[in-house]
């Protein structure tokens, strides 16, 4: 059981962390539409911003889907 909790923990923050990164993602994106937008950067690189936001969205809700399946885990073992 203390293996199953360290592993929930250790999701929790990941998922944490990974919501984090999401934001900033999200905020990179929204700059690159900006300057996208104003004739600054070309379609590859905001296709390419773009791209690494899905990327960090996936791994977001890969850590989410690790933490939640922990959680019901536990839940589980205690009713």
């Amino acid at each position: 059981d203390s293996i199953l909790f360290n592993n929930y923990i250790t999701a929790k923050h990941s998922v944490q962390t990974a919501g984090q990164n999401l934001k900033l993602a999200d905020e990179n994106v929204q700059l690159a539409y900006s300057k996208y937008s104003e004739g600054l950067i070309g379609l590859d690189n905001y296709i390419s911003v773009h791209d690494d936001y899905l990327a960090v969205e996936n791994q977001y809700f890969s850590r989410l889907s690790d933490y939640l399946i922990h959680k019901a885990i536990i839940q589980s073992r205690n009713n």
